[in-house]
């Protein structure tokens, strides 16, 4: 099983990922956690210097790039999962389609051509991006020009909702993060006992 996990910044993603790999662990699955972007990858200093505004890149290269960090993983992926094991990703693709200015059907059409694995589902942690800024203003490990640009926020959310309404590459579960971290892990874990 593949599940990823997406959403705004201070949506909850890292620390329900964690949880969530914690609970398949109790319940016996073998289970791998995986992040995007990658801040280890081959492709993280780019990608650091794209965030934090260092370097001006095109458009089409910039998409790219964030792609090929995923594609990079997309082998290990499916030996993991072909071996039995669970992958839970914090963020993938989807992220690159929502954060990223091309225009969500080009997109879906690259990545329809590259093939890259589809996640089993997609828990859509939805807050507003006015939440995003503000549980993020304090709490920035890496820097992200996203993280406080109410404007790029908006649009992120506008694609975010338009993936949800047609099950874009997956099926999608929409998830209402705006109540506290518990509470949204266990609307989480109510829709992930019906899936085991």
């Amino acid at each position: 099983m593949f599940i990823v996990f997406e959403g705004l910044e201070g949506a909850g993603k890292e620390a329900i990922s964690k949880w969530c790999k914690s609970y398949l662990k109790k319940k016996g699955k073998t289970v791998v956690l995986v992040a995007y972007p990658d801040r280890e990858g081959f492709c993280s200093k780019i990608i650091d210097k794209i965030l934090t505004s260092k370097v001006k890149v095109p458009l089409k290269s910039k998409f790219l790039t964030f792609l090929a960090d995923i594609a990079k993983d997309q082998d290990q992926i499916e030996e993991w999962i072909n071996g039995g094991k669970t992958v839970i990703a914090d963020r993938y693709y989807f992220s690159t389609i929502a954060y990223q200015q091309m225009d969500v059907e080009d997109s879906i059409k690259i990545l329809s051509g590259l093939k890259l694995i589809k996640p089993n589902i997609v828990f859509y942690l939805n807050i507003t991006p006015d939440i995003s800024i503000e549980r993020t203003k304090n709490e920035r490990k890496h820097f992200s020009r996203y993280a406080s640009d109410k404007e790029r926020l908006l649009h992120a959310k506008l694609k975010y909702d338009l993936m949800l309404e047609k099950n874009v590459l997956s099926k999608w579960i929409n998830v209402d993060a705006t109540k506290p971290l518990d509470a949204t892990t266990e609307e989480v874990k109510r829709h992930l006992d019906k899936l085991l």
